[in-house]
């Protein structure tokens, strides 16, 4: 199979990414924002998503789509009522309540 490169804009990434993810072993994306510092630094470092296949557990990385439409790369801290509550890592306070559904990789 011959390996594909096309750099895409997250605005244009993210509604393709369920598709993509159906297509491909690993979709990279480029780290933007500071929530997740120091471990993942804002333009330095690139995450490698994958679809989810397997249940999600404490520790894992995952991006998801928020209410508001926003979508986050947050870890999860612990699950809990059928939900998840999330948190950077260079953050203190959690975001609680986050759905399956709204998980779109890991």
């Amino acid at each position: 199979m011959e390996s594909i490169h096309k750099i895409l804009p997250p605005e244009q990434l993210m509604p393709q990414l369920p598709e993509l993810l159906k297509e491909a072993t690993a979709i990279p994306l480029v780290i933007s924002g500071n929530s997740m510092a120091p471990f993942l630094v804002h333009g330095r470092d690139t995450v490698y998503l994958s679809e989810v296949t397997q249940p999600l557990k404490k520790g894992d990385v995952i991006l998801y789509r928020r209410s508001s439409g926003a979508y986050v790369l947050h870890r999860i801290y612990r699950e809990r009522n059928g939900s998840y509550d999330l948190v950077g890592d260079g953050q203190l306070g959690l975001e609680p309540g986050i759905r399956r559904e709204q998980v779109l990789a890991i």
